[in-house]
């Protein structure tokens, strides 16, 4: 039996396998269509055959698979179906068979990639396609897609992974436009250490030194299980992001793909919803570590717009080390009430009498202070944590990122 999945799609044809992958020790052979060289969809002077050489490298490095690159006359995907062709296409050709590609809803969705693998679960075709209603660059050219960008979200779908809802994440399932807000794509040209965490979990056993997991049961103080609680992983006690789960119905978690080192565990204490609590571990290749722990019932998930200068956006804020950025938080229309933010990490200080709300935002409840970052802040995400007043939660993972 075979199945096929459009990794862009709200839904499945087929029942999805956990952690799809490929079996085979060879290389992949990624099938470069020729379509590219005279898109209109291309701009010109863009270094395409570089930007896709540059994706397979870095996924190479985290997955420790091989790639092999490959030019093609073929323009079309292989049609939705059981079987494919065999050949993992890469094109951007405008023809009826690649529009049908996109469904109605993903329809502004500049790229889509559509698996094929077998009753095991082993991934034997993947297409990758190109939206010709867009445009695409790798000079960064306002209001153009960054081609390098998009060719590493979709290689990410390619080796089997799933969308990520971490908003730093390259596999995030929105890109936006260079020029638009405060950054363009090319931010999402460097995988996050969530992405890398997302690809050692299905092929660890690659990379040297890879890698450990942990899991474990977080219940409430009654008791019950603590669903849909938030658990994260910190690198050192800067507050460094590394990645996170929210919990089943039944309170379990497993966070899977983790490098061997020493890390932090951080939830919501049950003694004071405000608390953070930390518990240090020690990851080993090829171990799991168990925690179970009470945690602070009421934890929501919000998603935030977040910017600087009064312009919002779905994905991090890109910050600089020294910086003094004005940070706005958006809430969503239906999250009301009075909530205040604190920083999860002690390089970035936000100043508790900065505190403005906003009400010229669409319905949304909008709120921005003042924050000091560190001059020695590492590279990476760091998360915030928003307090309501009437003892809600919302951990908002990685939200900041330093390149």
């Amino acid at each position: 039996m075979l199945g096929v999945v459009a990794a862009h799609g709200s839904s499945f044809a087929f029942d999805r396998p956990p952690n799809l992958q490929w079996q085979s020790s060879k290389p992949i052979r990624i099938a470069l269509s020729r379509s590219f060289e005279n898109s209109q969809s291309i701009l010109r002077g863009s270094d395409v055959r570089g930007a896709l050489l540059r994706s397979l490298t870095t996924w190479e490095s985290a997955a420790g698979v091989n790639f092999e690159v490959v030019d093609s006359d073929d323009l079309n995907v292989s049609p939705a179906g059981i079987a494919g062709n065999r050949i993992n296409l890469i094109t951007i050709a405008g023809t009826s068979q690649n529009t049908l590609f996109f469904s109605k809803e993903a329809n502004e969705a500049p790229a889509a990639t559509r698996i094929f693998f077998d009753r095991k679960g082993f991934i034997i075709e993947a297409d990758i396609a190109l939206n010709t209603s867009e445009i695409f660059s790798t000079s960064g050219a306002y209001g153009t897609y960054d081609l390098e960008s998009i060719f590493l979200h979709e290689i990410g779908h390619l080796l089997g992974l799933e969308h990520s809802d971490l908003p730093g994440s390259v596999m995030s399932d929105v890109i936006q436009k260079n020029g638009v807000f405060t950054s363009g794509s090319d931010q999402q040209r460097k995988l996050a250490k969530s992405d890398i965490a997302a690809a050692r979990a299905i092929y660890g056993n690659a990379v040297a030194e890879c890698c450990g997991s942990i899991s474990g049961r977080l219940t409430l103080k009654n008791g019950r299980p603590a669903a849909d609680s938030y658990v994260w992983i910190e690198d050192g006690d800067d507050g460094r992001f590394v990645t996170g789960r929210r919990t089943d119905e039944t309170g379990q978690f497993s966070i899977k793909g983790i490098e061997s080192g020493q890390y932090r565990v951080g939830t919501i204490s049950d003694d004071d919803a405000s608390r953070v609590e930390y518990e240090i571990i020690d990851i080993e290749s090829g171990t799991e570590v168990r925690l179970s722990k009470t945690v602070a019932p009421r934890q929501i998930a919000v998603p935030v717009l977040i910017g600087a200068d009064g312009r919002l956006s779905v994905v991090s804020l890109r910050a600089l080390p020294g910086d003094t950025p004005r940070i706005f938080i958006g809430l969503p229309p239906g999250i009301g009430g009075q909530f205040t933010i604190r920083s999860l990490s002690n390089q970035i200080s936000i100043d508790p009498t900065s505190f403005a709300r906003h009400s010229d935002f669409s319905g949304f409840n909008v709120t921005s202070f003042s924050a000091d970052i560190a001059e020695g802040v590492l590279e990476g995400e760091y998360s915030l944590l928003i307090e309501f007043e009437d003892g809600r939660t919302a951990v908002l993972p990685g939200i900041l990122r330093f390149d």
